[in-house]
């Protein structure tokens, strides 16, 4: 089973960024045919602090997931530490992955698995989606999706079987 560290949440219900990643998550989830267990969603919002918080929750569970995601690797990296802090060995007890590809991901202790998402490209379609705008020109759908990367480090492990 696989846990998550989600982004903020605020008034409405939480940022389009937290939003799009549980969407994922769960989708990811349910293609698995795993079930998406509540204790195993923990709130964070983006910080080192949140991550390291996160870790006392899977620590103190008696079935712990056998992984957990963040939803930036800033929570990932926190939770590293934290659970390391608990005495749990990333990846031998919990394996953890991120997603951005932070320049501190690959020196994190043990270096982060991580998505990566093409940072530039994103820049470069936003000031052509800007340009055109205030050129007159409306583009036919404000939503673009770029492909992302997976990039394996050390923080994860073989998948494991679900303890009985």
């Amino acid at each position: 089973m696989i846990g998550c560290v989600i982004g903020p949440i605020d008034e409405s219900g939480s940022t389009p960024i937290t939003i799009e990643r549980l969407a994922g998550y769960k989708a990811a989830m349910n293609a698995a045919h795993c079930e998406v267990k509540d204790e195993y969603l923990v709130n964070g919002d983006f910080s080192l602090q949140s991550g390291f918080d996160a870790a006392q929750h899977f620590a103190d569970l008696e079935d712990r997931p056998t992984a957990v995601f963040c939803m930036n690797d800033e929570m990932a990296i926190g939770l590293i530490q934290g659970l390391k802090a608990n005495g749990l060995r990333v990846p031998d007890d919990i394996s953890v992955a991120g997603f951005d590809d932070i320049e501190f991901a690959r020196y994190s202790d043990p270096s982060l698995t991580t998505v990566d998402q093409p940072a530039e490209d994103i820049g470069r379609k936003a000031m052509t989606v800007l340009v055109d705008i205030l050129e007159g020109r409306r583009p036919k759908d404000l939503r673009f999706t770029l492909p992302t990367e997976l990039i394996a480090r050390d923080s994860t492990g073989p998948v494991k079987k679900s303890r009985p």
